[in-house]
C-alpha cells in the first residue's frame, strides 16, 4: 500500500512540474481561452432553453388564456 502512495505521489510531482513548465510557456494566452467561450455560450443557450421548456410546461398545465368554447 505505501508504495502505491509513493509512485502516486511521484506522479503528482511530475504533474505539478510539467504544469510550471507549462504555464511559463501560456503567459501571453487571453484570460479564457476560444473552446471554454464556445463551452460557456453553450451553457448559457442550453440554460435558457431548458427555462423556456417549463415556462411553455407550465403554461399548457395552467393555461392563462381560454378560448370562450
Amino acid at each position: 500500500m505505501a508504495e502505491f502512495f509513493r509512485h502516486f505521489a511521484t506522479v503528482i510531482q511530475k504533474a505539478i512540474a510539467a504544469g510550471v513548465a507549462e504555464g511559463s510557456k501560456q503567459v501571453s494566452q487571453p484570460a479564457m481561452s476560444q473552446p471554454l467561450q464556445k463551452r460557456r455560450k453553450l451553457g448559457k443557450r442550453l440554460e435558457l432553453e431548458k427555462n423556456r421548456n417549463q415556462i411553455t410546461e407550465k403554461r399548457k398545465r395552467n393555461p392563462t388564456h381560454t378560448s370562450g368554447w
